[in-house]
This record gives structure tokens, C-alpha cells and sequence, in this order.
């Protein structure tokens, strides 16, 4: 009777420590997407935030765009030049219908509306995905500084900014980058599955927010771990306990003789 008890306990026990190591998985793959995502995000910002300064520097002396010379168009390309991050590098100011532009490649006229690039702003700062790709194919991105009917903007290369969390992603996840305010993605690395966990976080500089969508064969991956091993465990417990169970019923009919 005594070692029916021992084995019901074992076996509350059994179910209780399972359902706490199920909820505490739950969580730490949960937790894990959230930091992900972080990490990403914090990756781009930071590069961001780098060519957003090079616009501040720029805007504090090139502000208003007085004309679009020679010494203008060369100072601007060695600034693109110089960057990593930047393809091309435009100063304008607005006019009735659009801006006028000094860039790297000369002087050009351009409204800044829907069939010129998808933008989206946080304060005086604007992130956009132009319409028209590249020369080579590639889609580029773009970073703006507005300051009255002035503005700044340095068109991205993708792959300096982005590219070193699009080629590191385990193919568990789906990493997304979209605006804040629209889920569209922007770009985009691996696809996502029907029942995926998803993880967003948002920018606080930038218009923009990371959304990573995880695997959830992960989490169930975990599970069967967790679970096998805990039958190891408590299968150990079980055997010992009934080795001492039988062990105690062959000592007590030696102890029976002894006394008679």
C-alpha cells in the first residue's frame, strides 16, 4: 500500500513538473524571437543613425541650397565616396509642384510623391523604398532629413545596411522589415508558414519596425526533448524506489523466520 502511495506521488509529480517545463519552454522560445528580433533591429538602427548624422553635417552648412556648381556636385560625391552605406547623396529644396535637387550626379527636378519611392516619417526623419530599382537590378532604399522646405536625402545601399542579418538568417525564421504604421514588407528573408510565432519591435528613431516570425517545430522540438529526458529521470526514481519496494519484501520474511 505504502509503495501504491510512493508511485501515485511520483506520478502527480511527473505531471506537475511537465506542465511547468512546458510553460517555462513556451517562454524561453518566446523570449528568444523577442531578442532576436531586438538584435535585428538594433543592427539596422545603428546604421541608420550613422548616415543620419552625415545628413545632419550636411544639412547645417548645405541648407538652404543656394546653387548647384561644380565644387557642389564634387563635395557631394566625395561624401558618397567616403561612405559605405551610401549610393547616391540629393540636397533640394521645395518648390510649388516639386523639389529642386544638387546630387552627386549633377542637378535634377523631382517631385517626392507615390511613383518616386513608398515613404513613411517619424518626426523630421523619412525611410523609403524607391519605385524605380537600380541600375543593376538591385532595389534601393533611402533616408531623409527634413528641415523646413529643405531636405536631405542619401539613397542605401541594402547590403551594407541590411545585409548582415538577410544572410545570417537561420532558416527557422522569417525576418520581415516594414514601416511601423503597415506590414507590407520592404524586404524580406526566408518566408513564413502557417502557425509561426511572431515577434515585432519597433523602432523609437525610425518609421520602421522588424517583425521575425519563428518556427514553431522549435518549440515542439524542445518539448520532446524536455520530455524525454524527464522520463529518463523519473523512470530512474520509479526503478529505484521499486528496487527498494522489493528489496524491503525480502527482508521482512528473513526477520519473521529470525523471531521464530
Amino acid at each position: 500500500m505504502q509503495l501504491k502511495q510512493s508511485f501515485t506521488n511520483i506520478f502527480y509529480i511527473f505531471l506537475y513538473t511537465l506542465l511547468i517545463g512546458c510553460v517555462y519552454q513556451f517562454f524561453t522560445f518566446r523570449e528568444q524571437a523577442h531578442q532576436e528580433a531586438q538584435q535585428v533591429l538594433s543592427g539596422v538602427e545603428r546604421q541608420l543613425t550613422q548616415i543620419q548624422s552625415e545628413l545632419h553635417v550636411l544639412s547645417n552648412y548645405l541648407f538652404p541650397l543656394a546653387e548647384c556648381d561644380k565644387s557642389m556636385q564634387t563635395e557631394l560625391g566625395h561624401t558618397v565616396f567616403r561612405s559605405v552605406s551610401m549610393r547616391g547623396l540629393f540636397v533640394g529644396t521645395k518648390q510649388p509642384d516639386l523639389y529642386q535637387f544638387c546630387s552627386n550626379l549633377g542637378p535634377t527636378n523631382q517631385p517626392l510623391d507615390n511613383s518616386f519611392w513608398n515613404e513613411a516619417r517619424k518626426g523630421d526623419i523619412g525611410f523609403a523604398k524607391l519605385r524605380s530599382p537600380t541600375h543593376d537590378g538591385n532595389t534601393s532604399y533611402a533616408l531623409a532629413l527634413y528641415r523646413d522646405d529643405n531636405v536631405a536625402i542619401a539613397t542605401i545601399n541594402p547590403t551594407a545596411i541590411l545585409g548582415w542579418w538577410v544572410q545570417e538568417a537561420p532558416q527557422e525564421t522569417h525576418r520581415i522589415l516594414h514601416f511601423s504604421n503597415d506590414e507590407t514588407p520592404l524586404l524580406q528573408k526566408n518566408s513564413a508558414s502557417f502557425g509561426d510565432y511572431k515577434a515585432t519591435k519597433e523602432s523609437l528613431l525610425f518609421p520602421i519596425s522588424i517583425s521575425l516570425y519563428k518556427d514553431t517545430a522549435l518549440y515542439r522540438q524542445g518539448i520532446v526533448t524536455f520530455i524525454v529526458r524527464l522520463l529518463v529521470v523519473f523512470g530512474m526514481v520509479v526503478g529505484a524506489i521499486a528496487m527498494i519496494g522489493f528489496r524491503k519484501k525480502q527482508v521482512q520474511p528473513e526477520k519473521v523466520q529470525e523471531q521464530k
